[in-house]
């Protein structure tokens, strides 16, 4: 694997950990709401015990659901602290990923000149150019 692609491949994962975790505390926000909502049906409505059961599922699905994406962000947060930081890796990582890019277009740029035969390496290093 070469060097860029790992770097891009690590940027990569740290953009994702990032919106992972800010995806999550967005919907945790929205599953409260849902949570809220479903406690004001049951404490407002007339409701049979079909419809009790059937909000009761709702209400545990949502409660499942939002101790899920709590779950993944409390494991993400220390990461998320980490990579979010503007001094810490991923700045690291951006700026090896510029000096790799000038090395590369430094590489590309070299040529060889003869210290004797010219001739040679005209020939056969620059195809007769």
């Amino acid at each position: 694997m070469e060097a860029s692609d790992c770097i891009n491949h690590i940027l990569k994962g740290i953009d994702g950990t990032i919106s992972t975790y800010q995806e999550n505390k967005q919907l945790i926000k929205e599953k409260e709401e849902e949570l809220q909502d479903i406690k004001h049906i049951i404490e407002f409505g007339c409701l049979d015990a079909i419809a009790r059961l059937r909000i009761y599922k709702e209400y545990k699905k949502a409660l499942n659901k939002r101790r899920e994406l709590k779950l993944q962000n409390e494991r993400l947060l220390t990461l998320y602290n980490y990579l979010s930081n503007k001094e810490g890796f991923r700045h690291k990582i951006t700026q090896i990923s510029g000096e790799l890019k000038k090395k590369t277009q430094a590489q590309n740029n070299r040529g060889y000149k003869a210290r004797q035969r010219e001739d040679l390496v005209q020939k056969y290093l620059y195809g007769g150019r």
